[in-house]
């Protein structure tokens, strides 16, 4: 499955401290995750982030002491295995699964032995661009994910908060449900109002926008 959900307050343990185990701790740090990371050496970007106190950094040998794994694991409430030895995120993974608590799992190299995986995301505005290829190719989610935001303008971003500004408005001015809807799909396809957009003028797009609405709150 996809992580789509709220992370605020959940404990996610990392266990490997590279590049791929510094993106996912970036990833779940920015959804408001408490994040353990267990790894016997790291990268330096993950280590300024536990200078830092962003994340709990644990050094642990895997190689030789693997089994110190399940206390950190009980911990978790989401596990991402993430060193670069196959057998040892293969063995992080059933651990996880032998437990009767059910903690989900991510296992980077090989997602058929996790339960989701953690698409490649990145932000336009409030434009949030999710792509997965089911952990079948990584580098073909991130191209994927440069093509979409190609299509995303500045006007969609501003568009976004037009319709939020419109919408809480229209709470107030149109009692019909399904008449506040045609309300804001006519203001998200006002030619008038995409050529404000479209030159940056949203304070004169808000304007009529809000013209709209009013009118409409005649006739509910």
């Amino acid at each position: 499955m996809l992580l789509d959900m709220d992370l605020s307050g959940k404990t996610v343990l990392i266990v490997g401290g590279g590049k791929v185990g510094g993106r996912k701790a970036r990833k779940f740090l920015a959804a408001g995750a408490n994040v353990l990371l267990v790894s016997r050496d790291s990268i330096k970007a993950v280590k300024r982030l536990g200078e830092k106190g962003k994340l709990r950094l644990i050094n642990v040998n895997l190689e030789t002491d693997l089994s110190s794994i399940e206390t950190w694991i009980s911990k978790a409430d989401y596990v991402v295995a993430a060193t670069d030895n196959h057998e040892i995120n293969a063995q992080i993974a059933q651990k996880t699964r032998r437990r009767k608590a059910r903690i989900h799992t991510n296992v980077v190299d090989n997602p058929q032995l996790g339960d989701f995986t953690l698409p490649v995301v990145s932000k336009v505005g409030d434009v949030a661009i999710a792509v997965s290829t089911g952990g079948k190719s990584p580098a073909m989610a991130r191209f994927l994910r440069g093509k979409i935001e190609e299509v995303i303008s500045n006007e969609d971003v501003l568009m976004i908060k037009l319709q939020s500004y419109a919408r809480e408005l229209a709470k107030t001015q149109v009692n019909d449900q399904n008449l506040r809807k045609r309300v804001l799909y006519t203001i998200m396809r006002d030619a008038r109002i995409r050529h404000l957009l479209e030159h940056g003028d949203f304070r004169k797009a808000k304007t009529r926008a809000k013209m709209i609405v009013n009118r409409n709150h005649h006739d509910s």
